[in-house]
């Protein structure tokens, strides 16, 4: 008789649930390999330095343990981890997500040979970090994953601020493990400076003083490399560049360009020789070497255009070789480094400021490249900013401000949904105003208008200052919008004649002197042309009519790119645009209510 079968305690979790004889074969068994199974393994808990499951044991690892895995956090861990799309979501992180964010592979990874420790540490905050980083990147291909661009690393860094002084401050107890602090502090000042080189800091962003004292939090060449590579010394200047470029704008608005000070142009003169004479180190692999040199010519550039001392033409002449220059370095980049998911910000910063479409199409070319290879959300985002700018800045002048003001406010909304129910909206909003306009007509049918019904309605104790507040608001919000109107008409009649004439640009005076004739001409109709303002009421509707029926017309028959369904027609919503998140939604329904 065949000897019973006993189930193996030491297989796979999967196998174990589903009350089947595992091989233990790891990383994945025979049986759920066989059944196309996501194997997983039971996390040990007899010793402290266990790596997380797939996480690469380097040697230095069982000398000096970087963490203190307790047997209460495991647990919790291994509890999250049971959860299917949590194990998912970890072996994605392991296989993909942290190889794709680091320059380096293998054991010089530290996200996948430190941060994983950490995540089994603290279960409850950095494991369900790593886990929605890992979700956003395994969503990242999808069309309805969109990265968030509402500026909330601003708030994230605002919070890191107080978290990594408390981390990096002297310790008595439980000191934390250098290895670990310079990964941390790496990550931290990679995603700072170059939240500072976008533009999205709300306010200066300064080195932070170490533990509360006078020395900054910079970069240093422990740092193992893997998002500064070896430019940490570039990384360490952008403060200073920042505190240069406000400066230098505090400057041109408050003071004459000859008066600035001699302390300016020294700091100015110090920063670009530093950024000038910095080098890769000898031992540098040549990917890092080459993404350092690109970061070297954007920040060169960027404090070049800050300069008093040169003129728009050398400007434009210095710009263009430091362009030259960067396409050169980026020839000789390999498109498959795994640096590349680094350099970003350099690609943006090139791929507005040149005008040449070979030098566009290079640039747009490797940031798609990229974003096939790593699949990163930001890199997308980049991909359509650019491609905005550009469509903005070959077409934008062209396009007539009557017609672009209220469709760009429109995109910018977040597109076709704000749009269809604008409309509805403000429907229904008018139609209770009217209903509400019309009982007071009929029940107060004098010509005084809203300050009289508000006399009308109010207590006898305050009717009069009612009144009178009612009276002055409506008199001068009908001021600013009659005031309002009128200057888009100047602007409309300036962007008419740019395009029959695209060499007049009109400047301020003359536009100027464009709404002083408008508002001349209203005074003129309304003093003594009032017996036709209602046919210019009527050719005004028909006008509004006729240009709604030619635009759509035109845009259907220019829809080269095919037709979108119903549901994409009127239901797409895109808050990624404007940076004021959900609230975008109310922007974008401004051209139903001026309509």
């Amino acid at each position: 008789m065949a000897e019973k079968w006993r189930r193996n305690r030491d297989g796979c979790i999967v196998c174990r649930r589903r009350r089947k004889r595992c091989d233990l074969r790891k990383p994945t068994c025979g049986g759920c390999e066989r059944n196309a199974l996501l194997c997983r393994w039971e996390l040990a808990t007899d010793t402290g330095d266990q790596l997380p499951l797939g996480a690469d044991a380097p040697t230095s690892m069982s000398e000096n343990p970087p963490l203190h895995i307790t047997r209460m956090s495991l647990g919790v861990a291994s509890h999250m981890l049971k959860s299917p799309i949590s194990s998912l979501l970890y072996s994605h992180y392991l296989d993909e997500t942290g190889n794709a964010i680091s320059a380096n592979r293998g054991p010089l990874n530290s996200f996948i040979r430190l941060l994983p420790c950490l995540a089994m540490t603290y279960p409850n905050t950095v494991l369900q970090s790593l886990l929605a980083l890992s979700g956003v990147h395994y969503g990242s291909p999808l069309k309805t994953i969109r990265p968030d661009q509402d500026g909330t690393v601003v708030h994230h860094l605002k919070a890191a601020d107080v978290l990594f002084n408390r981390l990096v401050a002297p310790r008595e107890q439980k000191p934390v493990d250098e290895e670990i602090l310079e990964f941390l502090k790496e990550f931290y000042i990679y995603i700072r400076m170059i939240t500072v080189l976008t533009g999205s800091s709300v306010a200066p962003i300064s080195p932070l003083p170490l533990g509360g004292s006078e020395t900054p939090l910079f970069a240093s060449q422990r740092s193992p490399g893997n998002l500064l590579g070896c430019s940490y010394e570039l990384f360490n200047l952008v403060p200073q560049i920042e505190t240069l470029v406000n400066r230098r704008e505090n400057y041109q608005d408050n003071i004459p360009m000859y008066e600035m000070d001699e302390l300016w142009g020294h700091n100015y003169a110090l920063l670009h020789y530093n950024l000038s004479s910095w080098q890769p180190p000898e031992s540098s692999p040549t990917e890092f070497a080459l993404g350092g040199s690109m970061y070297q010519q954007a920040l060169l550039c960027l404090i070049e255009r800050t300069s008093p001392f040169i003129d728009a033409q050398d400007l434009q002449i210095t710009t263009d070789a430091r362009v030259t220059q960067f396409l050169d370095i980026l020839n000789s980049f390999p498109v498959d480094a795994p640096i590349s998911s680094t350099i970003i910000w350099p690609l943006v910063f090139f791929g507005v400021l040149t005008n040449n479409e070979a030098y566009r199409d290079l640039i747009y070319e490797r940031l798609a490249y990229m974003q096939s290879m790593f699949g990163f959300g930001n890199i997308k985002s980049s991909m359509s900013f650019l491609r905005l700018f550009w469509d903005q800045q070959s077409e934008g002048d062209q396009v007539p401000y009557g017609f672009g003001s209220p469709l760009i406010s429109a995109i910018y909304g977040g597109g076709q949904l704000p749009m269809f129910l604008g409309w509805i909206i403000v429907l229904i909003f008018q139609q209770c105003v009217a209903i509400s306009l019309a009982e007071l007509i009929s029940r107060f049918p004098f010509s005084g208008g809203s300050y009289f019904w508000s006399f009308q309605l109010a207590s006898q104790k305050r009717r009069k200052i009612i009144a009178f507040i009612t009276g002055w608001t409506w008199l001068t919000g009908n001021w600013t919008i009659t005031l309002s109107v009128n200057f888009g008409f100047a602007s409309l009649i300036s962007a008419a004649i740019s395009i029959y004439h695209p060499e007049f640009v009109a400047e301020p005076w003359q536009l100027l002197l464009i709404f002083y004739g408008i508002c001349l001409a209203a005074f003129l109709v309304c003093s003594f042309g009032n017996r036709y303002l209602p046919i210019l009421d009527t050719i005004c509707a028909i006008f509004t009519l006729v240009t709604i029926l030619v635009t759509l017309i035109c845009l259907s028959v220019k829809a080269n790119a095919g037709r979108h369904s119903i549901a994409d027609t009127l239901g797409y919503y895109d808050k990624t645009l404007s940076g004021w998140g959900n609230f975008s939604f109310w922007i974008g329904i401004l051209p139903s209510v001026y309509a």
